[in-house]
Protein backbone atom coordinates (compact mmCIF):
# COMPACT_ATOMS: atom_id res chain seq x y z
CA UNK A 1 0.00 0.00 0.00
CA UNK A 2 1.16 3.52 -0.69
CA UNK A 3 -0.66 6.69 0.33
CA UNK A 4 1.53 9.50 -1.00
CA UNK A 5 0.33 13.06 -0.36
CA UNK A 6 2.70 15.86 -1.25
CA UNK A 7 2.21 19.61 -1.23
CA UNK A 8 4.59 21.92 -3.08
CA UNK A 9 4.87 25.65 -2.45
CA UNK A 10 7.10 27.71 -4.77
CA UNK A 11 8.15 31.31 -4.20
CA UNK A 12 10.39 33.38 -6.43
CA UNK A 13 11.50 36.89 -7.20
CA UNK A 14 13.28 37.71 -10.44
CA UNK A 15 14.34 40.57 -12.66
CA UNK A 16 15.43 40.98 -16.27
CA UNK A 17 17.23 43.93 -17.82
CA UNK A 18 18.79 45.10 -21.07
CA UNK A 19 21.13 48.00 -21.72
CA UNK A 20 21.80 49.56 -25.11
CA UNK A 21 25.50 50.48 -25.29
CA UNK A 22 25.35 51.63 -28.92
CA UNK A 23 22.81 51.52 -31.73
CA UNK A 24 24.00 48.01 -32.54
CA UNK A 25 25.44 46.55 -29.35
CA UNK A 26 23.45 45.72 -26.20
CA UNK A 27 23.84 43.76 -22.98
CA UNK A 28 21.12 41.78 -21.21
CA UNK A 29 20.82 39.73 -18.05
CA UNK A 30 18.65 38.52 -15.24
CA UNK A 31 18.66 37.18 -11.70
CA UNK A 32 16.26 34.87 -9.88
CA UNK A 33 15.94 33.80 -6.24
CA UNK A 34 13.52 30.96 -5.52
CA UNK A 35 12.46 28.57 -2.79
CA UNK A 36 10.56 25.31 -3.27
CA UNK A 37 9.05 23.72 -0.17
CA UNK A 38 7.77 20.14 -0.27
CA UNK A 39 5.61 18.74 2.52
CA UNK A 40 4.95 15.00 2.47
CA UNK A 41 2.60 12.70 4.37
CA UNK A 42 3.34 9.06 3.62
CA UNK A 43 1.94 5.63 4.42
CA UNK A 44 3.64 2.73 2.70
CA UNK A 45 4.48 -0.93 3.19
CA UNK A 46 2.57 -4.21 3.53
CA UNK A 47 -0.98 -3.76 4.77
CA UNK A 48 -3.08 -6.26 6.71
CA UNK A 49 -0.42 -7.72 8.99
CA UNK A 50 -1.10 -7.91 12.75
CA UNK A 51 -0.24 -4.66 14.47
CA UNK A 52 0.45 -3.14 11.06
CA UNK A 53 4.07 -4.29 11.41
CA UNK A 54 4.40 -4.36 7.62
CA UNK A 55 4.01 -0.60 7.30
CA UNK A 56 7.40 1.09 7.01
CA UNK A 57 5.65 4.46 7.26
CA UNK A 58 2.30 5.15 8.86
CA UNK A 59 1.01 8.70 8.36
CA UNK A 60 4.50 10.10 8.83
CA UNK A 61 5.27 13.66 7.74
CA UNK A 62 8.43 15.02 6.14
CA UNK A 63 9.49 18.42 4.88
CA UNK A 64 12.27 19.73 2.66
CA UNK A 65 13.23 23.18 1.32
CA UNK A 66 15.25 23.83 -1.81
CA UNK A 67 16.74 27.31 -2.25
CA UNK A 68 18.35 28.55 -5.44
CA UNK A 69 19.95 31.65 -6.93
CA UNK A 70 20.35 31.62 -10.69
CA UNK A 71 21.46 34.21 -13.21
CA UNK A 72 21.65 35.07 -16.88
CA UNK A 73 24.02 37.38 -18.76
CA UNK A 74 24.55 37.96 -22.46
CA UNK A 75 25.38 40.29 -25.29
CA UNK A 76 23.73 41.01 -28.63
CA UNK A 77 25.07 42.72 -31.74
CA UNK A 78 22.69 43.83 -34.51
CA UNK A 79 23.67 44.51 -38.11
CA UNK A 80 21.90 45.21 -41.37
CA UNK A 81 20.13 41.90 -41.95
CA UNK A 82 20.08 40.36 -38.50
CA UNK A 83 21.88 39.89 -35.21
CA UNK A 84 24.19 37.58 -33.27
CA UNK A 85 24.13 36.88 -29.56
CA UNK A 86 25.97 35.01 -26.81
CA UNK A 87 24.52 34.18 -23.41
CA UNK A 88 25.23 32.22 -20.23
CA UNK A 89 22.30 31.04 -18.13
CA UNK A 90 21.77 28.90 -15.04
CA UNK A 91 18.86 26.63 -14.26
CA UNK A 92 17.53 24.85 -11.18
CA UNK A 93 14.98 22.07 -10.65
CA UNK A 94 13.97 21.24 -7.08
CA UNK A 95 14.44 17.83 -5.52
CA UNK A 96 11.67 15.79 -3.96
CA UNK A 97 10.47 12.57 -2.38
CA UNK A 98 9.83 9.11 -3.78
CA UNK A 99 6.36 7.54 -3.40
CA UNK A 100 7.98 4.57 -1.59
CA UNK A 101 10.56 4.50 1.22
CA UNK A 102 10.44 6.27 4.54
CA UNK A 103 11.54 8.74 3.37
CA UNK A 104 13.44 8.33 0.13
CA UNK A 105 14.43 11.58 -1.55
CA UNK A 106 16.41 12.87 -4.53
CA UNK A 107 18.58 15.95 -4.98
CA UNK A 108 17.94 19.17 -6.93
CA UNK A 109 19.08 19.34 -10.55
CA UNK A 110 21.34 22.23 -11.61
CA UNK A 111 22.26 23.47 -15.06
CA UNK A 112 24.91 25.77 -16.55
CA UNK A 113 24.23 26.58 -20.18
CA UNK A 114 26.01 28.47 -22.93
CA UNK A 115 24.27 29.50 -26.13
CA UNK A 116 25.35 31.40 -29.22
CA UNK A 117 23.03 32.28 -32.05
CA UNK A 118 22.38 34.07 -35.30
CA UNK A 119 19.05 35.53 -36.43
CA UNK A 120 18.56 37.09 -39.84
CA UNK A 121 15.94 38.31 -42.28
CA UNK A 122 17.30 37.98 -45.83
CA UNK A 123 16.16 38.50 -49.42
CA UNK A 124 14.03 41.50 -48.49
CA UNK A 125 12.28 39.54 -45.78
CA UNK A 126 11.50 36.50 -47.93
CA UNK A 127 13.93 34.31 -45.99
CA UNK A 128 14.05 34.17 -42.18
CA UNK A 129 16.83 32.11 -40.56
CA UNK A 130 17.55 31.27 -36.91
CA UNK A 131 20.65 29.32 -35.92
CA UNK A 132 21.73 28.40 -32.39
CA UNK A 133 24.50 26.31 -30.85
CA UNK A 134 24.37 25.34 -27.18
CA UNK A 135 26.28 23.52 -24.46
CA UNK A 136 24.50 22.33 -21.29
CA UNK A 137 26.27 21.01 -18.19
CA UNK A 138 23.95 19.20 -15.75
CA UNK A 139 24.74 18.40 -12.14
CA UNK A 140 22.54 15.82 -10.37
CA UNK A 141 20.44 15.28 -13.49
CA UNK A 142 17.10 13.80 -12.44
CA UNK A 143 16.47 10.46 -14.18
CA UNK A 144 13.20 8.55 -13.75
CA UNK A 145 13.31 4.74 -13.73
CA UNK A 146 10.70 2.05 -13.06
CA UNK A 147 11.67 -0.08 -10.07
CA UNK A 148 9.31 -2.84 -8.87
CA UNK A 149 6.57 -1.39 -11.10
CA UNK A 150 6.84 2.06 -9.50
CA UNK A 151 8.39 5.25 -10.82
CA UNK A 152 11.59 6.25 -9.03
CA UNK A 153 13.62 9.41 -9.63
CA UNK A 154 17.39 9.13 -9.25
CA UNK A 155 20.26 11.57 -9.73
CA UNK A 156 22.92 11.09 -12.37
CA UNK A 157 26.01 12.89 -11.06
CA UNK A 158 26.68 14.77 -14.29
CA UNK A 159 25.56 14.95 -17.92
CA UNK A 160 26.41 17.07 -20.95
CA UNK A 161 24.18 18.08 -23.84
CA UNK A 162 25.66 19.78 -26.89
CA UNK A 163 23.76 20.63 -30.00
CA UNK A 164 22.84 22.84 -32.91
CA UNK A 165 19.36 23.97 -33.97
CA UNK A 166 18.41 25.54 -37.28
CA UNK A 167 15.01 26.78 -38.39
CA UNK A 168 13.90 28.97 -41.23
CA UNK A 169 11.04 30.02 -43.49
CA UNK A 170 11.52 30.82 -47.19
CA UNK A 171 8.75 32.48 -49.23
CA UNK A 172 10.11 31.62 -52.66
CA UNK A 173 6.96 32.62 -54.55
CA UNK A 174 4.03 34.88 -53.78
CA UNK A 175 1.82 31.90 -52.91
CA UNK A 176 4.42 29.33 -51.83
CA UNK A 177 6.64 29.02 -48.77
CA UNK A 178 8.81 26.32 -47.30
CA UNK A 179 9.97 25.86 -43.73
CA UNK A 180 12.59 23.71 -42.08
CA UNK A 181 13.49 22.98 -38.44
CA UNK A 182 16.34 20.57 -37.68
CA UNK A 183 18.39 19.77 -34.60
CA UNK A 184 21.52 17.81 -33.75
CA UNK A 185 22.08 16.52 -30.20
CA UNK A 186 25.12 15.03 -28.53
CA UNK A 187 23.58 14.15 -25.17
CA UNK A 188 25.46 11.80 -22.83
CA UNK A 189 25.90 10.91 -19.18
CA UNK A 190 29.27 12.02 -17.79
CA UNK A 191 28.96 10.26 -14.44
CA UNK A 192 26.20 7.75 -13.75
CA UNK A 193 26.00 4.15 -12.59
CA UNK A 194 22.88 2.07 -12.20
CA UNK A 195 21.61 -1.48 -12.18
CA UNK A 196 19.45 -2.72 -15.04
CA UNK A 197 16.51 -4.41 -13.36
CA UNK A 198 16.08 -6.63 -16.43
CA UNK A 199 19.72 -7.78 -16.22
CA UNK A 200 20.57 -7.71 -12.50
CA UNK A 201 23.31 -10.30 -13.03
CA UNK A 202 25.43 -7.53 -14.59
CA UNK A 203 25.45 -5.60 -11.32
CA UNK A 204 25.87 -1.84 -11.31
CA UNK A 205 26.89 -0.64 -14.75
CA UNK A 206 29.01 2.41 -15.55
CA UNK A 207 26.75 4.39 -17.90
CA UNK A 208 29.24 7.19 -18.57
CA UNK A 209 29.14 8.03 -22.26
CA UNK A 210 25.69 6.50 -22.81
CA UNK A 211 23.04 8.64 -24.49
CA UNK A 212 20.35 10.36 -22.48
CA UNK A 213 16.85 9.00 -22.91
CA UNK A 214 14.50 10.66 -25.42
CA UNK A 215 17.44 12.39 -27.11
CA UNK A 216 17.71 11.40 -30.80
CA UNK A 217 20.91 12.49 -32.50
CA UNK A 218 19.03 14.11 -35.39
CA UNK A 219 15.41 15.21 -35.70
CA UNK A 220 13.58 17.72 -37.82
CA UNK A 221 10.51 18.82 -39.72
CA UNK A 222 10.26 20.04 -43.32
CA UNK A 223 7.08 21.63 -44.61
CA UNK A 224 5.60 23.18 -47.72
CA UNK A 225 2.61 25.55 -47.81
CA UNK A 226 0.57 27.01 -50.65
CA UNK A 227 -2.03 29.79 -50.53
CA UNK A 228 -4.73 29.42 -53.19
CA UNK A 229 -7.14 32.32 -53.67
CA UNK A 230 -10.55 31.73 -55.28
CA UNK A 231 -13.78 33.70 -55.40
CA UNK A 232 -15.29 31.81 -52.41
CA UNK A 233 -12.23 32.39 -50.26
CA UNK A 234 -8.63 31.37 -49.56
CA UNK A 235 -7.28 27.84 -49.20
CA UNK A 236 -4.00 27.15 -47.44
CA UNK A 237 -2.61 23.67 -48.09
CA UNK A 238 0.27 22.29 -46.04
CA UNK A 239 2.26 19.09 -46.06
CA UNK A 240 5.05 18.28 -43.62
CA UNK A 241 7.40 15.43 -42.81
CA UNK A 242 8.88 14.82 -39.37
CA UNK A 243 11.89 12.53 -39.02
CA UNK A 244 13.79 11.26 -35.99
CA UNK A 245 16.81 9.02 -35.71
CA UNK A 246 16.94 6.30 -33.07
CA UNK A 247 16.09 7.31 -29.52
CA UNK A 248 16.41 5.33 -26.30
CA UNK A 249 13.91 5.17 -23.45
CA UNK A 250 16.23 3.50 -20.93
CA UNK A 251 19.88 4.47 -20.34
CA UNK A 252 21.48 1.10 -21.18
CA UNK A 253 21.47 1.62 -24.98
CA UNK A 254 19.91 -1.78 -25.70
CA UNK A 255 18.16 -1.89 -29.07
CA UNK A 256 15.08 -3.37 -27.40
CA UNK A 257 14.84 -0.15 -25.35
CA UNK A 258 14.70 2.10 -28.39
CA UNK A 259 12.54 3.34 -31.23
CA UNK A 260 14.03 2.79 -34.67
CA UNK A 261 14.42 5.84 -36.95
CA UNK A 262 10.99 6.83 -38.24
CA UNK A 263 9.15 9.48 -40.24
CA UNK A 264 5.65 10.91 -39.94
CA UNK A 265 3.66 12.66 -42.68
CA UNK A 266 1.02 15.26 -41.73
CA UNK A 267 -1.39 17.04 -44.09
CA UNK A 268 -3.46 20.16 -43.42
CA UNK A 269 -6.01 22.27 -45.31
CA UNK A 270 -7.42 25.60 -44.10
CA UNK A 271 -10.31 27.47 -45.75
CA UNK A 272 -11.24 31.09 -44.97
CA UNK A 273 -14.40 32.18 -46.83
CA UNK A 274 -14.53 35.70 -48.23
CA UNK A 275 -18.17 36.20 -47.30
CA UNK A 276 -17.58 35.38 -43.61
CA UNK A 277 -14.25 36.89 -42.56
CA UNK A 278 -14.31 35.48 -39.03
CA UNK A 279 -14.87 31.86 -40.09
CA UNK A 280 -12.06 29.31 -40.51
CA UNK A 281 -12.47 25.65 -41.44
CA UNK A 282 -9.55 23.27 -40.89
CA UNK A 283 -9.08 19.69 -42.02
CA UNK A 284 -6.10 17.50 -41.17
CA UNK A 285 -4.64 14.05 -41.51
CA UNK A 286 -1.85 13.27 -39.05
CA UNK A 287 0.45 10.28 -39.46
CA UNK A 288 -0.99 9.89 -42.95
CA UNK A 289 1.04 6.73 -43.69
CA UNK A 290 -0.22 5.08 -40.46
CA UNK A 291 3.31 4.53 -39.16
CA UNK A 292 3.71 2.42 -36.01
CA UNK A 293 6.06 4.04 -33.48
CA UNK A 294 6.46 4.25 -29.73
CA UNK A 295 6.63 7.39 -27.60
CA UNK A 296 7.50 5.78 -24.28
CA UNK A 297 8.91 2.58 -22.79
CA UNK A 298 9.57 1.30 -19.30
CA UNK A 299 10.64 -1.97 -17.73
CA UNK A 300 8.66 -3.94 -15.19
CA UNK A 301 11.32 -5.98 -13.44
CA UNK A 302 8.82 -8.02 -11.43
CA UNK A 303 7.79 -9.58 -14.73
CA UNK A 304 11.14 -9.12 -16.53
CA UNK A 305 9.55 -7.45 -19.55
CA UNK A 306 9.06 -4.10 -21.26
CA UNK A 307 5.93 -2.00 -21.60
CA UNK A 308 5.50 0.61 -24.33
CA UNK A 309 3.18 3.49 -25.18
CA UNK A 310 2.31 3.74 -28.86
CA UNK A 311 2.11 6.97 -30.80
CA UNK A 312 -1.22 7.88 -32.38
CA UNK A 313 -2.12 6.01 -35.59
CA UNK A 314 -3.49 7.77 -38.65
CA UNK A 315 -5.77 10.48 -37.30
CA UNK A 316 -8.03 12.78 -39.30
CA UNK A 317 -10.43 15.49 -38.30
CA UNK A 318 -12.31 18.65 -39.12
CA UNK A 319 -12.51 21.82 -37.02
CA UNK A 320 -14.30 25.12 -37.39
CA UNK A 321 -13.64 28.43 -35.69
CA UNK A 322 -15.49 31.72 -35.74
CA UNK A 323 -14.03 34.96 -34.38
CA UNK A 324 -16.15 38.04 -33.75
Amino acid sequence: VSDFRQRTTSKAIFTDFSYQLTDRFSLFGGYRVSQDKRELTLTTGLAGLPGEVGLTCREQSFEAKFDSETGKVGAKYAFGSGSVYLQFQQGFKAGGFQPFGCPDSYEPEELDSWEAGYKASLLNGKLVVNLAAFHYDYTNLQVTQIVNNAARTENAAAATVKGVELDGVWRFASMLRADLAVSYLDATFDEYSDMDSLNPQLGFQDLSGRRLIRAPEFSGTAGLEADLAFAPGTFTLRGEVFHSTRQYFRPYEAKADSQDPYSLVNLYAVFKPTATPGLTVRAYVKNATDRDYIIGLFSANLFADRWVSWGAPRTFGLATEYRF
